[in-house]
């Protein structure tokens, strides 16, 4: 396969694939695979969720969890398709297909801290729960994550997007190296990662207290019965 952009004087020029066919390959139809994949499961888990009888307040999280995995999945159909047709495709379109990619990434992944956490303050505090936890409540904390992403990332790519670099072997990619904004990057992995942790270790704590409280109430029961 052979490109060619050096008609776009803020990338590096990019003759051909310098890998074998073979990973040439594994990057376009496996990236082509996974996008329509999402794209299908993530349509299907839409549908399914917006005719659910009687929804829970929590199915939100869900829902717009599928809506951000739905869009990554469209968005990540460009990386398949810059490889394919690099030389007749705006290269502009795929800065902006990267730059949701990133975008979408980080705000799925602190979807899934809003499941976990969600489950445990349900398991944990079932009266506050469901006194407090409202449907409102669970639509302003997905805005919330989706403007924290959305807002900034936007603003950045659209300020220094001479940043973003066509490579061969990696496809477009934001080079950006600002310290601050190598901070700012940085900081959101580690936290969702510690929010998600946090939340099921406690959920798990929950769990094996309670399984031990029912093995105690078993034992006591035997006992009463073999003394009678």
């Amino acid at each position: 396969m052979t490109t060619n952009n050096s008609s776009v004087s803020s990338y590096p020029v990019c003759d051909q694939w310098s890998g074998s066919p073979v990973e040439w390959g594994l990057v376009v139809w496996g990236s082509l695979t996974i996008s329509v994949l999402s794209i299908f499961s993530n349509g299907l888990n839409i549908i399914v969720f917006h005719n659910w009888k009687q929804k829970e307040p929590f199915l939100t999280y869900h829902i717009s969890l599928s809506i951000g995995e739905l869009l990554l999945g469209v968005f990540g159909l460009f990386v398949p398709v810059q490889y394919l047709t690099v030389t007749t495709i705006n290269m502009q379109a795929f800065e902006t297909a990267n730059g949701a990619i990133m975008i979408l990434s980080a705000i799925t992944n602190f979807h899934f801290c809003l499941v976990s956490i969600d489950r445990w303050l349900s398991v944990e505090y079932p009266i506050w729960y469901r006194n407090r936890v409202t449907p409102p409540v669970v639509v302003a904390a997905c805005l919330v994550v989706w403007l924290n992403f959305v807002v900034p990332f936007s603003v950045v790519f659209a300020v220094y997007r001479h940043s973003f670099y066509f490579l061969c072997n990696f496809g477009t990619l934001f080079t950006l190296q600002e310290t601050w904004w190598v901070v700012y990057l940085g900081m959101w992995n580690p936290t969702a990662i510690l929010l998600l942790a946090a939340a099921q270790l406690r959920l798990c704590y929950i769990a094996i207290k309670a399984r031990l409280r029912i093995s105690l109430r078993r034992q006591q029961c035997q006992s009463t019965v073999e003394e009678e």
